[in-house]
């Protein structure tokens, strides 16, 4: 079905309103500092497929995370084998794409006549997940493992309260426990509320309309992205930073290097210059170089530019 601008736009707005109302929940509701006060952390909705639609505040970047966590997800648990009512967490990097592992990704399925129809998702930092030292981000680590436990995705919430046996490990590899639970279940409770707002919106204006005004909304953030390449000139460009070292061998500098090609209305960004992987914890998954290039890539062109999966059709890693 096609759309009229101003019903997209509506629906849209509904949609912003919803995804700021799940992140003021979860600054609000947080039982850190880490979430009340510095808002390390994001709440937002994906589409049914895991494409990025739109967050509500906080450190944007983890929204462009929320496509690995929720194939991640989907890997373990396809649609049929999940209920209305689920939510699912996981903190390891290279399954759910969260930056480090204290980067807790929650997923919440929303359910619409018995249908997944998308996913509310949060990322937001804890205070302590077990590892070496307190707060679970040491120089001495030298493999992930230092850092602390690391979740597959599993099934956290059920039947309307927390999977106590996953609250029981998460506690028992925790030096705040307290907190860090807190914090979680401000998580879940953030992407309930968006999935009880996404039915609503269903229900108002009919799934199919609200369907295509966030495909809308991904197709012209594809098309202002290319628009803003059209007017850079053709040609290939390189930049890079040094790290003073990775922690564990102090007299060598780390390099991270980056070639820029912009064919047209695509550009590449070609991170294969940098130095390989280092034995100390300076590291990144690839879902965050995406990530945080991306915002670069935005900011470079048109900061009004929504962030979301659009953008990314029209840059190639």
């Amino acid at each position: 079905m096609s759309i009229d601008p101003i019903t997209a736009e509506v629906v849209l707005s509904r949609l912003r309103e919803t995804t700021q109302s799940m992140a003021h929940a979860l600054f609000h509701s947080g039982y850190s500092p880490i979430l009340r006060e510095s808002q390390d952390g994001t709440a937002g909705l994906t589409d049914a497929d895991g494409r990025v639609i739109m967050t509500g505040g906080g450190l944007q970047y983890h929204s462009l995370l929320y496509t690995q966590a929720v194939g991640a997800v989907r890997e373990r648990y396809p649609p049929e084998a999940m209920r209305d009512g689920d939510a699912f967490v996981s903190n390891d990097p290279y399954k759910a794409g969260n930056s480090h592992v204290p980067d807790t990704v929650v997923v919440t399925p929303v359910f619409y006549r018995s249908a997944v129809i998308a996913f509310g998702v949060s990322v937001a930092h804890k205070a302590d997940v077990g590892g070496l030292v307190p707060g679970s981000s040491g120089a001495a680590a030298r493999e992930i493992f230092h850092d602390g436990l690391l979740l597959p995705p599993v099934r956290v919430w059920f039947d309307g309260a927390f999977n106590p046996e996953i609250e029981a490990i998460i506690r028992n590899n925790s030096r705040t426990p307290d907190v860090v639970i807190g914090d979680l279940r401000g998580q879940i409770g953030a992407t309930r509320l968006g999935a009880e707002r996404l039915v609503a919106l269903s229900d108002e204006y009919g799934l199919e309309t609200v369907q295509e005004a966030m495909a809308d909304l991904l197709r012209r953030t594809t098309e202002r992205v290319r628009a803003a390449f059209a007017y850079w000139p053709d040609g290939s460009h390189d930049g890079e930073g040094w790290l003073d070292h990775d922690g564990a061998d102090t007299s060598k500098r780390v390099r991270i290097h980056v070639r820029a090609t912009k064919v047209g209305d695509t550009l590449s960004l070609d991170f294969s210059g940098s130095d390989a992987q280092t034995a100390g914890p300076v590291n990144t998954p690839g879902a965050t170089a995406r990530a945080v290039a991306m915002q670069a890539v935005l900011a470079a062109s048109d900061p009004t530019i929504p962030m979301n999966s659009g953008a990314f059709e029209a840059v190639e890693f």
